[in-house]
């Protein structure tokens, strides 16, 4: 049980993180080179600091599959020096979990 509340945690903090990294309407030295462009990027009224791009004309509606490649976690140079590196079973406990839990609510609509 303690895991479980452990790997909840995690998920919801590589949630923030990865959210984080958008969190600013210009490019900043935040941005993690992931995009080609951020500028493109606009601050979302409903979640304030993160930033997002949505085009109106695309529907899921159109779609009848998604392609799921496997959760990869890159821990950071930063958190690994301060000595935040976790195990490797948790790592590839939250992995799993996550993979299983896309899986789980793509598929009740794909």
């Amino acid at each position: 049980m303690k895991n479980i509340k452990l790997i909840i945690k995690l998920v919801v903090l590589l949630g923030l993180v990865t959210l984080s990294a958008c969190s600013k309407t210009q490019t900043t030295k935040n941005d993690a080179g992931f995009l080609p462009d951020y500028s493109k990027l606009s601050e979302d009224p409903d979640r304030k600091g993160i930033r997002s791009w949505v085009d109106a004309s695309v529907s899921a509606q159109g779609f009848n599959s998604i392609l799921l490649t496997p959760v990869v976690i890159k821990l950071s140079p930063e958190l690994i020096k301060k000595g935040g590196k976790p195990k490797p079973e948790l790592l590839e406990a939250v992995v799993q979990y996550l993979d299983k839990a896309l899986l789980r609510e793509f598929s009740k609509h794909f």
